[in-house]
């Protein structure tokens, strides 16, 4: 979905231009799978400036015909593949990695990772339901303020007058692994697809890699478009209604189908300049054009997606970019400061427990040493060079640190003398490190402080991280 500023704490793709690096052509196909005689609706393009895009309706007999095309696709450019449905279902993608994940140990408090991970998904509570804690003893707060601008909610966000975001807009919902009924015929899909890549030499993902896109990989993201409609109308983009109505091929819904073609097209036109579009007369065709814009969005670097690889998707703010600045760079900087000191210096953030606190002294241009380090690069202090990456993900340090436990965060510590260790949290699928001195270790005056933030760029520095992890673990 395109994003909005009322969806921060959901992850955010890269640019394709966020690289001097040339970047390959890049297929987007979008995927509304059905279990009945209705089959597939499927729809495709080229990414490129007013691309083409084709619909049709693919009978479940024939959906080897789309595993060949994606496959064939991949040769010969990056292939992005939404799909409306849960992905992780029925054997290996599911795979929790224990009976007892560290959510439904937490309870409550652990909202919205609270969950069975075997019939429930984090981001299908998030969406359906409310805490039932105080604000205060969650363990994913920059999360739940998150869900808590989309859904308008105020003080305390567990108050019985505060409704889920499902619950305000009735045309959303989001299906559990077991609910969807067209659970089966996606893995039928996705391994068919597996076998046929094998034989094409094609590699699958299932994460979102934008900086490791190249010919020969099909890259498989799990779309909600019913959610993203629902994220248009919070953010007020023109056209959608509040709130997004049933949309299903009924009768009495039919009023709901009609009120949303003309808006998605809009969108369609302004953000992607794409003039013609066939007749969207069905919910399913609908569905597959949301999960198109889904892609497009994601390729231009302003998408959002809910979700993350291990249950659920990592869920990260957007990107804080130059443009926002209107290309000013000392208006950029503050911007970026303005941002940091929302999470390190009017609040802090917790690490498994205990907060953090922040070097105050030795300001540099009236900005703390700690900021420098998160945005800036270099040996010698004075001679630190500020980096565009490190400042566009200055956002990500405080939900990383809040959200350590989840699965796809790599937590290790390296002794650096007798009385301080440093805490490293890799977030590997995202090629981003944050680290925490813990200063006076091992005594009774222990704290810990932010120290820097890093982007990982090149196969060397994965290497030596991994090596530092694997030797610590």
């Amino acid at each position: 979905m395109r994003r909005p500023e009322a969806a921060r704490g959901f992850e955010q793709s890269a640019p394709l231009g966020s690289s001097t690096k040339a970047r390959p052509p890049l297929r987007l196909f979008s995927a509304d799978p059905g279990s009945s005689k209705k089959g597939w609706a499927v729809a495709d393009c080229t990414f490129g400036d007013g691309p083409d895009v084709r619909t049709r309706r693919i009978d479940i007999s024939h959906l080897g015909t789309v595993v060949a095309e994606v496959c064939s696709a991949a040769q010969e450019s990056h292939v992005l593949l939404s799909l409306d449905a849960p992905v992780r279902v029925f054997g290996g993608l599911q795979a929790p990695s224990s009976f007892e994940p560290a959510g439904a140990a937490q309870c409550g408090r652990a909202w919205p990772f609270n969950v069975n991970p075997f019939s429930q998904r984090p981001c299908e509570h998030a969406l359906s339901s409310k805490p039932t804690v105080v604000n205060s003893s969650l363990v994913a707060p920059e999360l739940a303020r998150a869900v808590a601008e989309l859904c308008g909610w105020d003080a305390e966000f567990r108050k019985s007058g505060n409704r889920s975001f499902a619950d305000f807009h009735e045309g959303v919902s989001v299906l559990g692994y077991m609910g969807a009924p067209h659970a089966p015929v996606v893995r039928t899909f996705l391994d068919a697809m597996a076998r046929e890549a094998t034989s094409a030499g094609v590699r699958i993902g299932y994460y979102p890699a934008p900086e490791l896109r190249e010919v020969g990989c099909i890259t498989v993201l799990e779309t909600h478009p019913a959610v993203a409609l629902g994220f248009y109308a919070a953010q007020g983009a023109e056209g959608f209604p509040p709130p997004i109505p049933h949309y299903k091929p009924v009768p009495k819904y039919r009023n709901g189908l009609a009120a949303l073609v003309p808006p998605v097209k809009e969108q369609f036109r302004v953000h992607h300049k794409v003039t013609r579009l066939q007749p969207i007369d069905t919910d399913d065709l609908l569905d597959a054009l949301v999960g198109l814009l889904n892609l497009l969005d994601q390729a231009n670097g302003v998408g959002d997606l809910f979700g993350t690889v291990g249950d659920g998707y990592f869920l990260l703010p957007p990107l804080v970019l130059l443009e926002d600045s209107t290309g000013d760079w000392f208006k950029y900087v503050d911007l970026v400061y303005a941002y940091f000191c929302g999470d390190f210096v009017r609040d802090r953030p917790t690490y498994r427990g205990t907060r953090l606190g922040l070097k105050r002294y030795s300001l540099t241009q009236g900005k703390e040493v700690t900021f420098w380090h998160m945005i800036s690069a270099g040996k010698v202090e004075s001679e630190r060079t500020p980096e565009l990456r490190r400042c566009e993900r200055i956002r990500w340090p405080r939900p990383l640190i809040e959200q350590c436990q989840r699965d796809g965060v790599k937590v290790w510590e390296e002794e650096r003398s007798a009385s301080e260790r440093r805490i490293h949290l890799w977030l590997e699928d995202h090629d981003y490190v944050v680290v925490l001195a813990r200063r006076r270790a091992g005594t009774t005056h222990e704290y810990l402080l932010p120290w820097t933030a890093y982007v990982v760029d090149s196969g060397h520095s994965r290497k030596n991280l991994q090596r530092r992890f694997e030797k610590w673990a």
